[in-house]
């Protein structure tokens, strides 16, 4: 009587051919949604709406409704102060794209500049409550005295830069992202919707 050989399958190696099989059942495909977003349209507008020139810098440097280096001197911004002092010559125009957002009145302006807000007071939030946590504070911490003691001011500005721009598309230029986040994030500074304004301003 012969012993009966065992044998073993494996899928090692190459499959160069085609694999057939049967479905039984539904396919379900799913597509992520795209996000909308206010700024991703703001931003684009912005593009199309300002040329870079010495004849807008000279029309629009003085266009915003005081003047912000005593603020940047206030909240001790360091790294972007000359981008600040750059970008705020596009106050105006960045006011105008905003306010056409605004024609069917969806309160769209509103919404984009709390939103910031939000933004800012949730980092500063963070960083009050660390401070708090670590040196075992239980009395409030005022934002700017914060902002002064641990020079916050640019780390502020770039977290909340960080996450405006993950809510843009991938259908804008990384140049435009760049220089529209820059008017934004200036344009909101001005607002007041970052950083903290100084006592004698009204």
């Amino acid at each position: 009587m012969l012993a009966k050989k065992e044998s073993t399958l494996n899928n090692h190696g190459n499959n160069d051919g085609l694999q057939i099989g049967v479905n039984k059942g539904p396919i379900n495909i799913q597509t992520k949604a795209k996000t909308i977003s206010i700024l991703s349209q703001v931003i684009k507008n912005i593009s199309k709406n300002i040329a870079v020139n010495e004849e807008t810098d000279l029309k629009n440097k003085n266009l915003i409704p005081f003047k912000i280096e005593e603020k940047i001197k206030h909240n001790i911004i360091l790294k972007y102060k000359r981008k600040f002092e750059k970008y705020k010559m596009y106050y105006s125009i960045c006011d105008q794209v905003l306010n056409r957002f605004d024609d069917n009145l969806t309160n769209n302006k509103e919404k984009l500049l709390n939103n910031i807000n939000d933004m800012y007071n949730d980092v500063i939030g963070e960083f009050i409550y660390e401070k708090q946590c670590r040196e075992e504070i239980y009395d409030d911490i005022d934002n700017i005295d914060l902002i002064k003691e641990e020079k916050l001011a640019d780390k502020i500005i770039d977290l909340v830069m960080n996450k405006l721009r993950k809510r843009l598309g991938d259908d804008i230029l990384e140049e435009d992202k760049d220089f529209g986040l820059n008017i934004i994030m200036c344009y909101a500074f001005v607002k007041c919707k970052i950083l903290e304004k100084p006592e004698c301003e009204v």
